[in-house]
């Protein structure tokens, strides 16, 4: 009967044992999973950070370059407005030389764009009579005197002079 109860009781404590060890390995398995998934979870999301970080500067640097092609077209288009006005005005200009009245328009268009830059920014007018005017005189203003005497020099074929007002 002793025995039986020592064989029952050395029975229990090997199963009591056998199960403490089967938890303690189960504890153990569960605890290398979460580990584990702890670890894929760490890493998956340093993944999707460098790879948002790295989207990011690549859309960044696509930008850049975008803007860069439209400074670079803008630039060209009005180099090239530049160029065709400048063809025009060439152009314009040859005709209008080829004309004795296109001498005197383009004189005349001096002339006036003389007048307007000089008067740029004045802000009060000092009268001048013309019989003080000389010819000659640098600080002279423009008459249709002078404009005429520019005329007769460039050998066009002018109306008799205006008289002095």
């Amino acid at each position: 009967l002793q025995q039986l109860a020592a064989e029952a009781e050395a029975r229990r404590v090997q199963i009591k044992a056998d199960s403490e060890k089967a938890q303690a390995e189960a504890l153990a398995e569960a605890q290398r999973v979460r580990s584990d998934m702890e670890a894929d979870t760490r890493r998956t999301q340093a993944q999707a950070e460098a790879d948002a970080v790295r989207t990011k500067a690549q859309a960044e640097a696509d930008a850049v370059k975008i803007q860069a092609e439209a400074v670079v077209s803008r630039a060209k288009a009005e180099a090239e407005a530049i160029t065709m006005k400048a063809q025009a005005e060439g152009e314009r200009a040859k005709l209008l030389a080829a004309t004795p009245l296109g001498e005197k328009l383009s004189l005349l268009e001096i002339y006036g764009d003389m007048v307007k830059q000089s008067n740029e920014g004045v802000q009060k007018v000092v009268y001048v009579d013309p019989a003080m005017t000389q010819a000659g005189n640098p600080f002279a203003l423009l008459t249709l005197q002078m404009l005429q005497k520019d005329l007769t020099q460039l050998g066009g074929t002018a109306q008799q002079p205006v008289p002095p007002a």
